[in-house]
This record gives structure tokens, sequence and C-alpha cells, in this order.
């Protein structure tokens, strides 16, 4: 519920809305809750008479407001502090909002690389699967190039950065998905502190894993499960087609067969081909199981998970098929809040997480909906420096129109690590 006040009705608490545009104040941000007498002061320092906010994101008692009107607004100007903030604290904020200024501008430009080299990325796994190379040149070079570079761009030292990248319409799922899984799996792998050699091994395996569903009808591949008993069995089909494709190509490992081959395995026993479990699973496959298992949960045609959720179902209701050292890995490189969740953070600000954050998984980057700010000048924020925590985890459907359109939250997963 949104109200006017007179400004000196503010207090320390109440959450605002500036009627300033972002360039005309010194905050960080057009709306916030005050913490501070600082904040106050400078607010009543900005020359405005009145101002909105909002009483449910409020954390003042409620107090009978009188009606505005010109005898009251004359009191408020004279009400303002005789000794008013410091010149110097005002520029200081500034400073610091010109230093975040150049921050988000740092974050998006990351985020820009990093969206140019997904989408060139993608475009050779695309190559990767066309059936006239698979059957006249199939060749080895382009996946390998794919892996190295994928590779070189991960930090060994605090792991790499992961952004939310929207740009994957228009692509098939296959080619989507299997990026996704290689990204994914490596990034686990160097988590857990696997060598050079295993991580680039269980990347190249996961662009390959579902190569096979190139030879199976896309009225297949699109139907939602439940499958019929005959579906799933042609869809099973994709595994034996994969082993059976990569292992015409000239130099295939194959260590990466065995990994293929694996790829739908359980540590309970539950998976196919063989049933295995898990000691029975090669350590890595168990990795490109995991990495495919959270994808799909993502990504799948009916009512797919988001992000947070699909870690919170893998943590809570699949750790008996998955190792939970394994899962734990997973969370620590796309964080408790992964890209693509949609949040409310805890002055009640809506947005939509883009970035992981390398220093405070936790605190992931964060786009804030502001229906003040073209969403061209949203704010991209680190919310610890905000002082500001994720208090849940939304759905898209909790979103208005305005919201929705706002966050453009993608139907699609997809992700991809910062670049040189």
């Amino acid at each position: 519920m949104k109200v006017r006040l007179d400004i000196n009705q503010l207090h320390i608490g109440h959450y605002v809305y500036l009627p300033l545009k972002w360039g005309q104040h010194p905050f960080l941000l057009n709306s916030f809750k005050i913490k501070n007498d600082e904040q106050l002061s400078i607010i009543k320092q900005l020359g405005i008479k009145t101002i909105t906010i909002n009483a449910l994101k409020s954390d003042v008692s409620d107090e009978p407001i009188e009606p505005l009107n010109q005898n009251t607004t004359d009191e408020v100007i004279a009400s303002i502090p005789s000794e008013p903030i410091t010149e110097e604290a005002i520029h200081d904020m500034w400073l610091k909002k010109q230093e975040s200024c150049k921050q988000f501008a740092a974050i998006e430009d990351r985020i820009l690389r990093s969206k140019e080299a997904f989408s060139n990325t993608l475009n050779d796994v695309q190559g990767l699967f066309e059936l006239d190379k698979l059957s006249e040149k199939p060749s080895v070079s382009k996946s390998l190039s794919i892996v190295n570079f994928l590779y070189k761009n991960i930090s060994s030292e605090s792991g790499s950065a992961i952004h939310l990248m929207n740009d994957s319409v228009g692509y098939s799922r296959l080619h989507y998905h299997s990026l996704n899984v290689s990204l994914l799996s490596v990034l686990i792998c160097q988590a857990k502190g696997f060598n050079a050699k295993q991580c680039q091994l269980v990347a190249f395996s996961a662009l390959y894993h579902d190569i096979g569903k190139v030879q199976l009808p896309v009225s297949l591949l699109s139907k939602p499960e439940p499958l019929e008993d005959y579906d799933r069995k042609r869809l099973y089909s994709h595994l034996d087609k994969s082993l059976k494709i990569s292992a015409q190509i000239p130099q295939f490992p194959a260590a990466a067969l065995t990994l293929i081959g694996q790829h739908h395995e359980r540590n309970d026993g539950s998976g196919y081909p063989k049933g295995l479990s898990q000691d029975e699973i090669h350590p890595l496959a168990r990795i490109l199981i995991l990495a495919n298992a959270y994808d799909n949960l993502c990504n799948r045609l009916d009512n797919p998970c988001s992000p947070h959720n699909a870690l919170t179902y893998l943590y809570n209701k699949c750790r008996n098929q998955h190792d939970v050292k394994d899962i734990m890995a997973l969370i620590s490189v796309v964080g408790v809040y992964p890209p693509g969740t949609i949040v409310e953070l805890s002055d009640h600000q809506i947005g939509v997480v883009i970035s992981t954050n390398k220093e405070t998984r936790l605190s992931p980057y964060i786009l804030v909906y502001d229906q003040n700010v073209p969403r061209g000048q949203a704010a991209i924020i680190n919310i610890a420096e905000f002082g500001l925590s994720i208090s849940k985890v939304l759905d898209s459907k909790d979103l208005t129109l305005d919201q929705y359109h706002y966050l453009n939250p993608s139907s699609q997963s997809t992700y991809f690590i910062d670049v040189e």
C-alpha cells in the first residue's frame, strides 16, 4: 500500500520511492528502506516537499497521518534539520555511486562478452550434430576446440562466475542441452579437484552424450513425460545410437564411450541400460549423470523447475541416485540461487539472478525490477553491498505482467562463463 507523506513525517524504517531521476540523487537505488539518520537527512535536503512510501514494506509503527495541505507543507520546510549532513558525506555517496556505476558497467561488459562467446560456441555445437558431417567427414577437432575453450576460461583458483544466457532461442534443445551439460560437468569436476585431462574428458563426453537423438523423430523428442512404453523404449534407444555414432568418429576416445554409455545409470541401480550401482559407475560418469539430471529438470518440456528448485529437488529427493558430494559441488558451482532464479529480496524488491558471485555464493548479482527505471538501465546489484538478502524464491507465475516483461525470465535455463 502506497501512501504520500509530508517530508517531516518520514522516519527510519520507511520504504521510500524518490520522486527524482536516478542521476538527481546520491542514492544507488530509486526505492529503498531508510536505514539511518544520515539517509533520512539527505532525503530531506533533496528539495522535495512530499514523498511516497510503501506502508507494507516499511518497518515503522502505524501513526496517524495528517492530510496534506499548504500549511503542513510550509511547516515541513521549516522542520528540516538546522545542521544538515556535511557536504563531504554527500560527496562520498556520489563517489560511491559512481564507483558502483563502473562496477555495474564492468559486470554488464562481462555478460556481453560471455553472450558473444556463448552464441559462437552454440553455433559450433550445432555443427557437431549435422548429419551430413557425421556421415561424410566425422571429426573430433571441433569438439576438442570447444572443450579446450571452456576449460581455459575456467579459473582454477576461485571458480568461474556463471552468467544467465537468454540467447538460445532458435536453437534446438539438443544443442543447448549438450552445451549446458558439458559446461556444468567440467565445472563440477574442477570444483571436486579432478585434473585437467579428467575435466576435459567429461566435458567432451557431455557434448556427445545425446547425439543419438539426431536419428529420432522430433515428434518423439517433443513429447512431454510420462511417455507410453513404446515411446519410452524408442527414446531410450538414443543411448545406443549415441555410442554407435561416436564410435564411428576417428580418434574418438574409448574412455568417452564409457561415460556416454553410463550417463543414464543411477547409484541406486534404478538407471539404464545395465542398472549399475554406485561402485560400478565411473566417477566421471556420475558427474555427467548429475549435470544431465539437473539440466533436464530445468529445461524439461512439461513444467520445468526453476534452477533453485531443481537443486532443492536433487538434494532432498535424489541423494540415493547421486553422490551427495557431487550435488554439493554442483551447488558450489551454480550457487544456492543459480542464474535464472526469480527472487524477492529482504526489502521486498523483486529481481532475477543474472550471475553468480565468486566471492559469496549466497549473494549473487541480481537485476532488480523498478517500474521507474527503463529496462535498459535496470540496476544489476551485488545484494551483499546493499545489506540485502534473498527472502524467498518466486515462480514466474507470481509476477505481474509488467514484472514478467521487465525481468524477462527465460523458459530455457542456459548459462555461460566469464571469457577472456
